[in-house]
């Protein structure tokens, strides 16, 4: 999938999130084979480059519209950014970015990692803490560091918890989107 062929999702996305801010009636899904389509995906919302929400799903879990309205909505509510919801005069500073994820697969060995192409997962147990592959770019980590403050950030965990026995590390790819 190029660009050009996800944009009727971002413009979805982000009109739905605009919607949804201003008490306006949420845009129709959009249709067509892309809309119907079954992949990952994050949504991400930031007024002036500020983080405001990131939700997503790494495995398909319906047809990417509905996927797309279901993580905005809960971007919207991401409970990290409960004392700072996105306000209706905020609209002309948001930006709404979608990220595409390719299937993750797993990895035995972090060299395997190439910043800037990979997102990565760190499991341990039912639990898992993501990165998509432009945060690691944005920090300027290397894989080492990534896969450390995926347990720190993302699990509450010590930064060594991805070595430990039944820990499981995932890549993806990802095509970001933004508006």
């Amino acid at each position: 999938m190029d660009q050009a062929e996800l944009e009727p999702l971002l413009e979805y996305t982000d009109a739905w999130v605009r919607a949804r801010i201003s008490g306006e009636k949420p845009p129709p899904e959009p249709e067509g084979r892309i809309a119907q389509a079954e992949f990952g995906l994050f949504v991400t919302l930031s007024v002036d480059s500020e983080l405001r929400g990131c939700i997503g799903s790494i495995e398909p879990r319906g047809k990417a519209a509905w996927l797309c309205r279901r993580m905005a909505e809960q971007a919207l509510a991401d409970h990290r950014f409960a004392d700072s919801r996105v306000q209706p005069d905020e609209l002309p500073c948001l930006s709404v970015e979608l990220t595409i994820l390719s299937p993750a697969f797993a990895i035995q060995d972090l060299s395997e990692m190439v910043v800037g192409k990979h997102g990565i997962v760190v499991q341990i147990g039912n639990t898992r803490g993501v990165f998509l592959p432009q945060v690691a770019v944005e920090r300027a980590w290397t894989p080492l560091q990534a896969a450390e403050q995926c347990c720190v950030m993302k699990l509450g965990m010590d930064r060594d918890a991805w070595k430990r026995e039944g820990a499981q590390l995932f890549l993806f790819e990802g095509t970001k989107l933004c508006r």
